[in-house]
């Protein structure tokens, strides 16, 4: 964390919650033109809350990404096992960081059927002033193969699948969110002269859809000064809640149409404004 000019620990912000530690602009713009994401992060060893255990940095890899205007909630796949050796079982997590606030979110569902059927999750919200080190690290990985606003073909596409490519997409849904997840199965069916993406499938909570202006002063007012990353008593406040649950599954068409895991028992698909298609390089 750099040095805080400010040693009451109040760093001028317009709107109040405006990120500073979090803060990389063009992050936005970097995702939709298929940048892989990654984090770099360093605790900060004087957070009460990390009392008696190592020092460590670590890297995450985020692949999930909600992007609305410059806004981004990113984070990892599902797969980190919320535990305390020899004592509990907290279900299946992962952590999500974004760039809209001096914030971090640990997101945990015990399994994707409870998520599914129940339509929540439990989220922790905490201050990114809990690390020390916060960097953004996007790695030029993917090049984009399709673009539903081109009027080209599969050709670029059936080459990749061909070539054992990874695949992602960025589908702009039809409220206008872009919506970036890694694809689970990518096909192209040659009768049909028709290609379909299918998107890994997880859970995170309704908030990282939410405007910043809506969402944020909300939180502000269950732990004022949450925001504050620089101040070692607001960096230790943490934010404990249920909300609805948002899947990252959609089966997407090179036609314009999509459904998501909410509608796997419709017959109607919905349409997206737009879908790109990027492929490992």
């Amino acid at each position: 964390m750099p040095d805080n000019p400010h040693p009451d620990g109040a760093v001028p912000r317009t709107p109040p919650w405006q990120a500073v530690h979090n803060a990389c602009d063009g992050l936005a713009e970097a995702l939709l033109n298929g940048a892989d994401l990654s984090i770099f992060l360093r605790p900060d060893d004087t957070v009460k809350a990390r009392s008696g255990t190592h020092t460590y940095i670590e890297t995450l890899a985020l692949p999930h990404a909600i992007v609305s205007g410059s806004h981004v909630w990113a984070f990892q796949e599902n797969h980190a096992v919320q535990h305390q050796r020899g004592a509990s079982f907290d279900g299946f997590g992962y952590f999500a960081y974004t760039n809209a606030a001096d914030l971090f979110a640990n997101v945990v569902y015990t399994h994707r059927m409870d998520a599914l059927q129940q339509r929540k999750v439990r989220v922790q919200v905490m201050s990114s002033g809990r690390y020390a080190e916060l960097n953004w690290i996007t790695k030029d990985r993917y090049r984009k193969v399709w673009d539903s606003e081109a009027a080209t073909g599969p050709q670029d596409v059936v080459s990749a699948i061909r070539a054992g490519a990874r695949f992602k997409v960025a589908l702009q849904d039809d409220s206008g969110i872009w919506n970036i997840h890694p694809v689970h199965y990518p096909f192209f069916t040659p009768d049909l002269d028709r290609l379909q993406f299918q998107t890994h499938a997880q859970f995170y909570p309704a908030l990282m859809r939410a405007p910043a202006e809506t969402f944020l002063p909300i939180l502000d007012q269950n732990a004022p000064g949450i925001f504050n990353a620089f101040d070692p008593v607001d960096r230790e406040k943490t934010v404990r809640l249920e909300d609805g649950a948002v899947s990252t599954y959609y089966s997407a068409y090179d036609d314009g149409s999509y459904y998501g895991m909410f509608d796997l028992f419709e017959t109607a698909n919905r349409r997206y404004r737009r879908l790109c298609v990027f492929a490992s390089t």
